[in-house]
């Protein structure tokens, strides 16, 4: 998932194209990857995607939604660097600067949202795209979301910040829409 493959129709509904990496409806991989060979967008790569580790299941979308959402609501790519390699590095090992600290309009459960859905460790990213929805329903309507628990990442824990103000409404609106979409 990259800004490049989401497309908005007149309507208003956000459409994902480009499946280049993609598996058949029967789980099975089409084969483009190998040891050492890494596909992908590294802006937008998952740690799992650049590790090669096992199967990549939607937590790895997940992953390069919140690199997006991140990019659409401060204007920056989480992770500033030209060097493919060190830029897959970063996504490995370090944290984006918190939304909110870039653009001072993001409220704090928005960023809990984006370093919910780009925590390094697959099992600490929500469980199901219907959890993430909640999320997102439930900052849109004004509350606010305890941060995902801090893993390896060291991302932050907490909640709370601008109860009541969302900050990135359009964001998260698009990311309720593609995680039904494709959930």
């Amino acid at each position: 998932v990259k800004p490049g493959n989401i497309f908005v129709t007149s309507e208003g509904k956000a459409k994902l194209m480009g499946f280049g990496i993609a598996k058949s409806s029967e789980g099975q991989s089409m084969g483009l990857t190998g040891v050492g060979f890494t596909i992908g967008t590294p802006e937008y790569m998952s740690p799992e995607q650049i590790k090669a580790e096992g199967d990549l299941d939607f937590h790895t979308d997940m992953y390069s939604l919140g690199c997006v959402l991140h990019e659409m609501v401060t204007g920056q790519l989480p992770f500033d660097e030209t060097a493919p390699i060190l830029l897959m590095q970063k996504h490995m090992d370090e944290d984006p600067t918190p939304a909110n600290q870039i653009n001072p309009d993001v409220s704090q459960s928005c960023v809990d949202i984006i370093y919910a859905m780009m925590a390094k460790d697959v099992a600490s990213r929500p469980e199901t795209w219907a959890l993430l929805v909640e999320a997102i329903e439930t900052v849109q309507a004004g509350g606010t979301v305890e941060a995902a628990p801090a893993g390896d990442s060291g991302q932050p824990q907490g909640g709370g910040g601008k109860k009541g103000k969302f900050g990135c409404g359009s964001m998260l609106g698009f990311a309720a829409c593609f995680a039904v979409c494709t959930g």
